[in-house]
């Protein structure tokens, strides 16, 4: 209800896990995110086969950037 979270990620790239935790706001059909390590907004996009996927762009705390495209599990 408040927009916080903690967030858990594992990669099968990366040994190890990963932790974060912040605040989520959606505001103009958008996802913003704001967190320890950094901050994002998400977009959710219909690809030209109908199907959808989130889009985030994300600044870390150190400069670096990232984009990530997440797609519904088949």
């Amino acid at each position: 209800d408040d927009g916080t979270y903690d967030v858990v990620s594992v990669s099968r790239q990366v040994p190890g896990t990963s932790r974060n935790k912040g605040t989520i706001e959606i505001r103009d059909g958008r996802l913003f995110m704001t967190g320890e390590r950094g901050r994002g907004v998400g977009r959710v996009l219909k690809n030209r086969d109908g199907s959808l996927m989130m889009l985030v762009d994300a600044t870390l705390s150190d400069n670096s950037t990232l984009r990530v495209e997440l797609t519904p599990s088949k």
